[in-house]
């Protein structure tokens, strides 16, 4: 194991495999990711979450592949990914990135990189029996005799992910980074609270998945972010 924050350590296997980039932030922070509370209100919270529990305008996640000819195409893999994608109301598209605004600094402070686009913003559902197994926000993994030998990029701009909670009355659903570990050895598992970002790099080191929900609804709003070192 190495150590890449005072509290967390990385499979030291995963470090030596070929991947697009190994950023990390500043090793002496407790946690290589950011946590920000009440990013939204307790009653933005409650009325983007009545809005997405009536909405039937929804549809199917895919998932990016690397073709054999190194192209990226989008697919319906139910093996991989069972998630459901809201479109959000343009009020609360106005207001979150309003808010996101105000942390932005912070998110740049953090990770000494500055924010250059975005994506669109996402709202993913994760119902029952939903999942997404593990995968880099910027890349493939590379396997070879089912034996993983690096990542090829898929997204390369993609340098930092999103994760906002905006429900957390459900059961399951955990978000695991794969290759991250606490001081007692075990992998790290987030549950989010509602109106609570999490903040990581997009690259391999923070390989993460969410874990099968096994009640209720789990909604979290996604965005991707390019950015350059300061």
């Amino acid at each position: 194991m190495v150590q890449i924050s005072n509290y967390i350590y990385c499979k030291d296997d995963i470090l030596q495999l070929d991947m697009p980039t190994k950023l990390f932030p500043n090793p002496y922070y407790d946690y290589p990711y950011m946590i920000i509370d009440d990013f939204f209100s307790e009653n933005n919270i409650k009325e983007l979450n009545r809005l997405l529990r009536i909405d039937d305008d929804i549809e199917e996640a895919k998932v990016r592949k690397l073709t054999r000819i190194n192209s990226i195409d989008k697919k319906l893999d139910k093996s991989i990914r069972k998630t459901k994608i809201h479109k959000i109301p343009s009020k609360f598209d106005e207001l979150y990135q309003k808010q996101f605004i105000f942390f932005q600094k912070r998110i740049e402070d953090f990770f000494k990189m500055a924010l250059t686009t975005s994506t669109s913003v996402q709202i993913l559902e994760y119902t029952k029996g939903s999942f997404y197994k593990a995968h880099s926000d910027d890349s493939n993994m590379l396997l070879k005799d089912d034996k993983l030998v690096g990542f090829k990029p898929v997204a390369e701009q993609r340098k930092i992910t999103t994760v906002l909670f905006l429900s957390d009355d459900y059961e399951g659903g955990e978000l695991i980074f794969n290759y991250l570990y606490n001081e007692d050895k075990e992998v790290v598992k987030i549950r989010g609270k509602k109106g609570q970002m999490v903040v990581f790099l997009s690259n391999p080191i923070f390989t993460h998945e969410v874990k099968e929900v096994k009640t209720g609804n789990r909604f979290t709003l996604v965005q991707w972010h390019d950015a350059v070192l300061n």
